[in-house]
């Protein structure tokens, strides 16, 4: 009887709801028809019972329309025995139906004496129970042969069909489990999973509009579905394709896009079709064994353990599983640093230089990332620089370059911006002491600490500051000997050399008129005097009494720095600061003597008095800017000669010139072909106001003149780390006109920037190499400081540069630059 079911299954009595061969034997784990009774009707429990029994099975169930079978639960006479069993067994034995059969085998398989065996391939059942095959013979397609059929592979004697057969699904021995069927040479689930079988297809119940979280749940025309259930607009992170809402970057029927499916033996992957692999991972590391290298005897780590065994591959202590980059196995490991050699295998995953172990072992540091805080400075560089590379807030100061060894890409570069606002000055006060300036000295002294200095400090809060006075040589016309008892008048006396304490500013200040000198006729030795400031070289005279016979001798003592003089400098005579803007305010109410112009010194026999061309060069040299304040109009055109010459003029304000009293109007003079301002300001003839001048000037002067040249230069780099800068581009302040930039030197690069209005921002290009510092076993850090100097002298801005030079090893193989 058994026999015979088996045969009116071959007839096809039953349709498949998995798959069927070419004699319609079910070979998927479920066997079922969605019209069983062969009608045109639907699946009935009573039309599956009838059909279930008829091929043998003991009961049948509608399940999602289709019929499926099982082989227990028979509730009628099945084999027509009548024990109503349906060839169970009725009576205990062991025996399935008495004796003329045996136990339920699985579909497609038959009971011969003492197991199941499938007669198509069985080589000792091999078409019927008890039918052996020759040994050399094999067991196809329900016969003996010598070879086996085309399209099936010999496993073992039996000739198989590997891809169809779930014993040997894909190849000898490929099992497939209880619940799959083996469809094309892959174990393949009844439905794929995650789909539920809705009457003959398989359907995502969480994305189909019309089975949208079960079988019929039809969605409204105006509803997608979406997580299961029909909503009116897709969730965050899936998209509408025809009403679905699907993930692009794993859908294989939208794959990147709607409308864009996967092909056959294909996955979607990152919204990218990729082939289905083997997926076997035996080290559990969600790596596949097969880019782990299976069967290749791959080792990276050289500990004896092969990749695909080894949890911790290249032995960086960063596990395999979290240098994956994910943990779908499906997915091909990552490459962070893109060199080829994926993050398992590489120990310096993302080639910042830090090995993985050390990023790892912080906790907080990402191995895979150059810039952990992504604050724009690398991991290597802060980590060297001693800043802390997981928190944004911690930053290398400025700038900095990794510079290994003499690098094989070449030089570094790096575009560095200062700005170039005068925030370093040096403000000497050059004042007239001789009789006729009394108003002037007094208004000085009582406004120096509540009016210069705190205003122009305001402008230029690293002002330091001096005072001389002046009158003339102490013969006869020029000034007189004991114009007070026991002090002649002078060509130039220092009473403060520049200084940052203005307690001291000040008692130099109070000694202007005390006492005051006298002069005699109208000009006094104003080039001397602005001589002795730019040099302090000092002077000397012995000349014949003109007047009263004898011999007049004197002499102004060369400058010598007071190293105590607190915040005080060593250059010209005065002792500017080094690096400082130099600015003398000179302040008189007479012309200046000039021995070249034959005014009578040399005439004298005052043969060392300096002339106005020597004067103007030492200020030159220096690059002192001389701004004039005048209480008479005697004094104004020497004034403006020095002031020109000194390059202290500014642009005029709607064609003037504010610089008379009270900030009167004046007209502008011509210089190199433009209209300008000379710094010559007049005060009232009392004095009054003339602090507030003077404060003026200074804030006039920094802001609004032109600087001959801009440069960059180093300071402090013994390795000879920096090569040489060029300028790159400028932002002028609002107004101002743009500077040129020119090549100073001839070496045919450009390497200054020409006629700048200070409050400009400008860029260097900055070239550094390293052929002085050779690795060691550690990173090496040095700081140099590039310099923007106005005019060859004033520091305007300067930023710091950290030097790293990667230690032996290091993956930095080229250097890389980053802001700060």
């Amino acid at each position: 009887m058994r026999r015979l079911a088996w045969v009116l299954l071959l007839a096809a009595a039953v349709a498949c709801g998995g798959r069927t061969d070419e004699n319609e034997l079910c070979v998927g784990p479920f066997c079922g028809t969605p019209l069983p009774d062969g009608g045109g009707t639907p699946c009935t429990e009573s039309s599956c019972d009838s059909s279930c029994l008829a091929a043998g099975f003991l009961d049948g169930a509608c399940s999602a329309g289709l019929c499926v079978c099982s082989s227990g639960g028979a509730d009628g006479d099945a084999d027509g025995d009548g024990d109503g069993d349906g060839g169970g067994d009725g009576d205990g034995d062991g025996d399935a139906d008495d004796g003329d059969g045996g136990p339920i085998c699985p579909t497609g398989q038959l009971w011969c004496t003492d197991r199941c065996a499938d007669i198509r391939i069985d080589p000792q059942n091999c078409g019927a129970c008890g039918t052996a095959c020759d040994p050399e013979w094999v067991c196809g397609d329900f016969a003996c042969r010598f070879d086996c059929p085309t399209d099936t592979t010999r496993c073992g004697r039996s000739c198989v069909d590997t891809l169809h057969d779930p014993n040997n699904c894909g190849g000898c021995g490929g099992i497939c489990g209880s619940t799959e069927y083996c469809q094309e040479g892959v174990c393949t689930e009844v439905c794929p999973r995650e789909l539920a079988r809705c009457g003959d297809v398989c359907v995502d119940t969480r994305v189909d509009p019309n089975n949208c979280g079960g079988c019929g749940a039809v969605c409204a025309t105006d509803l997608v579905c979406g997580g299961g259930s029909c909503v009116l607009s897709c969730p965050t992170g899936t998209t509408n394709c025809s009403r679905s809402c699907v993930d692009l970057d794993y859908d294989p029927a939208n794959c990147g896009g709607c409308g864009n499916p996967c092909g056959v033996g294909e996955a979607c992957r990152s919204g990218r079709c990729i082939p289905v692999r083997d997926l076997t991972d035996s080290d559990g590391d969600t790596i596949a064994d097969l880019d782990e290298g299976v069967g290749t005897g791959i080792d990276t780590d050289g500990d004896g353990v092969q990749d695909y065994l080894d949890t911790d591959s290249d032995g960086d202590a960063v596990p395999d599983a979290l240098d994956a980059g994910d943990s779908d196995v499906g997915t091909t490991p990552v490459d962070s640093d893109r060199d080829g050699a994926p993050d398992f295998r590489d120990t310096d995953s993302d080639n910042d230089g830090v090995p993985d172990r050390d990023e790892y072992a912080t906790g907080c540091m990402d191995w895979t990332e150059p810039d952990t805080d992504r604050d724009g400075q690398s991991d290597l560089a802060e980590r060297a620089a001693g800043t802390n590379p997981c928190d944004p807030s911690s930053r290398i100061p400025e700038f900095f370059f990794i510079l290994p060894y003499h690098d094989p890409g070449g030089d570094s570069a790096g575009v560095l911006e200062f700005d170039t606002n005068i925030r370093k000055a040096d403000v000497h006060l050059s004042v007239d002491t001789t009789g006729s300036f009394g108003g002037e000295i007094n208004n000085i002294q009582s406004a120096l600490t509540s009016t210069i200095v705190p205003g122009i400090r305001a402008e230029i809060p690293d002002s330091a500051f001096g005072v001389n006075r002046f009158e003339d040589f102490p013969v006869n016309p020029f000034g007189q000997q004991d114009c007070t008892p026991g002090m002649d008048d002078a060509p130039f006396r220092l009473h403060q050399q520049v200084t940052t304490d203005i307690t001291r500013v000040q008692a130099g200040v109070d000694r202007l008129d005390n006492p005051q000198g006298c002069g005699n006729d109208l000009p006094e030795s104003d080039w001397e005097s602005l001589y002795q400031i730019a040099t302090g070289e000092g002077v000397s005279w012995s000349v014949r009494d003109p007047w009263g016979g004898g011999t007049i001798t004197g002499s102004v003592p060369a400058f010598v720095s007071d190293t105590t003089t607190p915040g005080g400098g060593t250059l010209g005579g005065v002792g500017f600061r080094d690096g400082a803007f130099p600015i003398v305010i000179h302040i008189t109410d007479a012309e200046f003597h000039d021995p070249e112009a034959r005014d009578d010194y040399w005439d004298a026999g005052i043969s060392a008095a300096h002339t106005r061309a020597q004067t103007i060069a030492a200020l030159d040299a220096l690059r002192v800017r001389v701004m004039g304040v005048s209480t008479e109009a005697d004094a104004r055109a020497d004034l403006e000669d020095v002031a020109i010459q000194t390059d202290a003029y500014v642009p005029p304000i709607g064609g003037s010139c504010p610089m008379g009293v009270g900030g009167a109007s004046l007209p502008p003079d011509t210089i190199g072909g433009e209209p300008m301002c000379p710094l010559v300001y007049d005060a009232r003839d009392d004095g009054s106001g003339l602090a507030t001048t003077i404060v003026e000037g200074v804030a006039t002067l920094v802001g609004a003149i032109r600087l001959n040249s801009v440069s960059a230069r180093v300071r402090d780099d013994p390795y000879g780390f920096f090569l040489y800068a060029v300028p790159q581009s400028a932002t002028p302040p609002a107004g101002a006109a743009m500077p040129t930039v020119s090549d100073t030197d001839g070496d045919g690069y450009f390497d200054t920037f020409e006629n700048l209005t200070p409050g400009t921002i400008v860029r260097f290009l900055i070239i550094l190499r390293n052929d002085a510092v050779p690795p060691t076993t550690v990173d090496q850090v040095f700081t140099i400081w590039i310099q923007v100097i106005g005019d060859g002298i004033t520091i305007l801005d300067e930023k710091s540069v950290v030097i790293i030079v990667p230690r032996i090893g290091s993956a930095k193989s080229r250097g890389e630059s980053g802001g700060g």
